[in-house]
């Protein structure tokens, strides 16, 4: 209602528009044949395939991610078309013309995977880095071709079965055409070889790029690992004491029983 109440405004004193009552509009304007209304009550078969309005929900999530992450402005320049082809997309016109409704649905897909694609994490010339110390830093690089500012959060997760390695969510704004190398703080109390995962993605989530695999080293001693080491150190050094009081006890009282009475 806003929307038209706005739309009669602007219109209303232009030369080239009048308004007309229902009244008059019925005696005055010739109706178009527009065919028969195509309900698809008959057959359900006819209906608007299931795929194409999953495809087009899909694009419609897409699109609310990435307009989360940019400004105002720039959403209105990089997705101002979007709600026009998703409403085109869902016509019921593709009710008997599902061949050129598929391919809308697919351009559509196709262009804001292009642009979510656009923002991405550069995959590193060697994947694997050591972290000489238990609080070393991660260093990731995003680059940004799209034509506008847009706020990523950067993660980095230990793969399935590591434990000892946890890394905060990191948000980030990466200006326009930019490229831009990111300290992503983390925390290791484990040593030797492990996998991880670091991820782009909007504030919901939405993945941005590719995630990329990376290998850490760690030659530190972690918290967990000191303990660790600390009680098996103790326990080492309690066993030899009791082995050692043992054989004493031993000595002795084999020299008691070997002595002359």
């Amino acid at each position: 209602p806003v929307a038209a109440t706005a739309t009669i405004l602007t219109t209303v004193k232009n030369s080239w528009n009048h308004s007309l009552s229902v009244a008059q509009a019925m005696n005055s304007v010739t109706p178009a044949d527009r065919g028969s209304l195509q309900t698809a009550a008959e057959s359900a078969a006819a209906e608007v395939h299931a795929s194409q309005l999953s495809i087009a929900l899909a694009v419609e999530q897409k699109v609310a991610s990435l307009r989360e992450a940019l400004q105002s402005a720039a959403a209105a320049i990089l997705l101002g078309g979007f709600n026009t082809g998703l409403q085109r997309a869902e016509s019921s016109a593709w009710r008997t013309d599902r061949t050129d409704g598929a391919a809308i649905v697919t351009e559509l897909n196709q262009n804001i995977d292009a642009k979510l694609g656009a923002v991405t994490l550069v995959k590193p010339a060697e994947g694997t880095y050591s972290l000489s110390g238990a609080n070393s830093p991660l260093l990731v690089t995003v680059e940004n071709k799209l034509s506008q500012d847009v706020t990523v959060r950067v993660s980095v997760t230990a793969a399935a079965g590591v434990i000892g390695f946890r890394s905060p969510p990191l948000t980030e704004t990466i200006s326009a055409g930019d490229k831009r190398t990111i300290s992503i703080p983390a925390h290791v109390d484990r040593l030797g070889q492990f996998k991880v995962t670091a991820s782009l993605t909007t504030a919901d989530g939405q993945l941005l790029g590719q995630s990329i695999e990376l290998t850490l080293r760690s030659t530190s001693l972690g918290g967990i690992t000191k303990a660790i080491t600390i009680v098996a150190a103790a326990v080492l050094v309690v066993a030899l004491v009791r082995r050692a009081f043992k054989r004493i006890r031993l000595a002795r009282a084999s020299h008691s029983i070997g002595a002359p009475g």
